[in-house]
């Protein structure tokens, strides 16, 4: 088995939702994982490009920028 990395800002938002709910957090984020996994996520997902270099670029969610690491410039989206 493989070790997982979870982006702080997600664990964060996890932690609160688990709370909200009253689960754990391995709990909530098991039952998440089992649902998206099963029926899909039903959206579909969004990868935000750098403008320079087109690679695939790094960011939290709710920011309005992110970072690439190939390039090293930063981007700005919506």
């Amino acid at each position: 088995m493989q070790t997982i990395e979870i982006k702080p800002d997600v664990l964060l938002f996890a932690c609160q939702k688990a709370e909200e709910e009253g689960k754990s957090v391995t709990d909530f984020i098991d039952g998440v994982l089992r649902v998206l996994l099963r029926n899909g996520s039903g959206e579909q997902v969004v990868i935000h490009r750098c403008h320079n270099c087109n690679n695939p670029i790094d960011y939290e969610i709710n920011s309005n920028k992110g970072y690439c690491d190939y390039c090293e410039s930063v981007v700005f989206f919506d």
